[in-house]
């Protein structure tokens, strides 16, 4: 995540439009695309590549490393950087096209998301190595059941976890 991004990049558009208020032409009229230019990077913005990758997940949650902190997000809060482009280009209808591409939108788009798949790797298994797989525990010398008892699920779990660490035992 990289924090100042978008405040550099809104900051970066007002010094422009102020330069051009001058002669009247962007008067009033650019409140809507800082506006949404402020959302875009409060919300996420993300590499064109690194869009697709989230896309093609099966999560529809992101965890994100702010910091020390760890946090997640709905996946689809995301804009690709031509997302956002599009989404910065429709903010307000009062610009004609020529007036949009003469303001070099474009270069006021920047991800401030980098989706990091060696962290993420390395967090999934931190967090797969924290679960438990093992149902019930036996202590040696334990009986699990009596003979005449009536097998319940929390038993059967036991048994099952008995058996699987008795195999595991025996092939070694």
């Amino acid at each position: 995540y990289k924090e100042n991004m978008g405040s550099e990049a809104v900051k970066g558009f007002k010094n422009y439009l102020n330069g051009n208020t001058a002669s009247g032409y962007f008067n009033g009229l650019f409140n809507e695309y800082i506006k949404c230019l402020e959302n875009l990077y409060r919300d996420g913005i993300v590499s064109d590549a690194d869009a697709r990758t989230i896309r093609n997940g099966k999560n529809n949650r992101i965890v994100l490393k702010q910091g020390g902190k760890i946090a997640q997000k709905d996946a689809g809060m995301f804009a690709s950087c031509s997302e956002a482009y599009e989404l910065l280009l429709r903010a307000d209808t009062l610009l004609t096209d020529e007036a949009l591409t003469g303001m070099n939108l474009k270069s006021y788009i920047r991800p401030n998301y980098v989706c990091d798949t060696a962290a993420t790797r390395i967090e999934l298994e931190r967090s797969l190595d924290k679960v438990e797989t093992k149902l019930g525990t036996v202590q040696k010398g334990q009986r699990i059941i009596n003979r005449g008892d009536i097998v319940d699920k929390n038993a059967y779990r036991t048994l099952e976890t008995y058996f699987d660490e008795l195999q595991k035992t025996e092939r070694n």
